[in-house]
């Protein structure tokens, strides 16, 4: 909440402490950055525990544990292709992150030094390649960017083009939802660009981009770079519940007209009607 001490006590400025926390990673999606909204929102993406690269530490000439180790997504080091380690490899213990002394690079529980811990090698290329996605899109989330003082309108447009690229996949939101275990109010929260969240964690922004085989750092790279073409749809709006978020679509009329159907109040809608059938359905 107040970086004033840690200034004076690590002789740096605030600028350079921000990017060692997850305050920039909060902001990129419009959110608090204190405390207790921050830990809401990274729930199920990092670990309770410390998890660290022996070949990282055993490098380092001051030893010190990276912040992308934290979350979970990452299970390897993507410099030495190894698995990340979760405890102790010579107690088994898991580290915590806040212990009395506290000694970096020296599991708390049985004094060992960590970077004499056995490197768990890579199983398959795959899965170094998932993880490398996945650290990529971490370190961009934790990286100070030019644009977070616009992060609100930023995030809108992440909503719209997850929207779009749904659209484009022919996937409805509700089918999304159920594919990746989410509730349909979490996925209109994600691509209405929601401040409030609707329960949209990190986890969900992960799981709705992983579903899409999109990055989040791409995602928000195209948001920034090229929003008119996020925002543009050739989708008409409901007529009902006046969005088009959760409209495909549904087949022609007997007469020919394109149909529509919104997953979201599940009423069937022709954008444009010809004559015959306005008075038809008037009749």
């Amino acid at each position: 909440m107040s970086f004033d001490q840690l200034t004076i006590v690590g002789a740096c400025s605030e600028e350079t402490l921000r990017p060692t926390t997850f305050f920039h990673l909060a902001v990129k999606f419009g959110r608090s950055t204190l405390p207790q909204p921050v830990s809401r929102f990274l729930c199920g993406c990092v670990g309770q525990y410390l998890r660290y690269c022996p070949v990282c530490i055993a490098e380092q000439r001051v030893s010190h544990y990276l912040l992308p180790w934290r979350f979970l997504t990452v299970t390897y080091c993507c410099k030495h292709k190894c698995r990340l380690l979760e405890a102790c490899w010579h107690c088994g213990e898991w580290i915590p992150l806040f212990i009395a002394p506290f000694a970096l690079g020296c599991c708390p529980r049985c004094r060992h030094d960590l970077k004499l811990c056995a490197v768990a090698s890579h199983e398959a290329e795959t899965e170094l390649e998932i993880a490398s996605h996945a650290h990529d899109d971490i370190v961009f989330l934790l990286t100070p960017q030019p644009w977070e003082a616009d992060s609100v309108s930023v995030i809108k447009r992440v909503g719209r083009r997850l929207s779009y690229m749904r659209q484009m996949q022919r996937l409805t939101a509700v089918e999304v939802a159920s594919q990746i275990g989410v509730s349909l109010t979490v996925i209109e929260g994600i691509e209405r660009g929601d401040l409030l969240g609707r329960g949209a964690t990190l986890l969900c922004y992960f799981k709705y981009a992983g579903h899409l085989c999109l990055d989040l750092k791409a995602v928000f790279s195209d948001a920034i770079d090229a929003p008119d073409c996020v925002s543009a749809t050739t989708l008409p709006p409901c007529p009902t519940c006046q969005q088009n978020d959760y409209v495909t679509r549904y087949g022609y009329n007997r007469s020919g007209s394109r149909r529509y159907l919104c997953h979201y109040c599940h009423r069937s809608f022709t954008a444009s009607p010809k004559v015959r059938e306005v008075k038809r359905l008037s009749s």
